[in-house]
């Protein structure tokens, strides 16, 4: 009705840094939001595999909510999304 565009953006967990991590549910998500015609903006692809060591992101390399660097590099990444 307002002509607006819905983002869903997939924020991936401290689990996303240990070697051979496999989400289980990410491709049923993935699917779901596509088939719904919304875009999704991948934090993984964007940010996570990006960096040599994405634990980096973290406080002290633990699982925890993100570093301020880590924030900044998702709102960059979705700022960059959401302009195309």
């Amino acid at each position: 009705e307002k002509n607006a565009t819905f983002y869903f953006v997939y924020l991936p967990s401290y689990s996303y840094t240990r070697k051979n991590f496999v989400d289980k549910d990410y491709n049923d998500v993935k699917k779901i939001i596509e088939d719904l015609n919304i875009t999704f903006v991948d934090i993984n692809e964007l940010v996570f595999k990006k960096e040599e060591n994405p634990k980096k992101l973290f406080p002290f390399e633990i699982w925890n909510h993100y570093t301020i660097d880590g924030y900044k590099k998702v709102a960059n990444a979705v700022f960059d999304e959401i302009k195309k």
